[in-house]
């Protein structure tokens, strides 16, 4: 995947910690989706700190997954990616 901020290369992560941008220092965690669209954006809220801004995608498309046989093909990824405002 692509930092929203710099665009450089990062991996997808498969946890909730946050993870921070090597080049541009952005700061961002996963939220894994439970069904509860309501329920989700609350506990993503809970996690933001109260003097921060953020930015949330939610569902995002993977791009050259490997699957069966040959070829790569595009996913939805069940997570929102949280993107955190620059601490003031």
């Amino acid at each position: 995947m692509h930092c929203p901020g710099c665009g450089g290369d990062c991996s997808l992560p498969e946890d909730d910690a946050i993870r921070r941008c090597f080049t541009c220092r952005t700061e961002w965690f996963r939220h894994g989706m439970s069904g509860d669209e309501a329920a989700d954006l609350a506990a993503i809220r809970e996690r933001v700190p109260f003097d921060r801004g953020y930015t949330v995608t939610f569902r995002p498309v993977v791009v050259d997954v490997s699957g069966e046989g040959r070829g790569k093909h595009s996913r939805l990824l069940d997570a929102a990616f949280v993107y955190l405002e620059r601490a003031p």
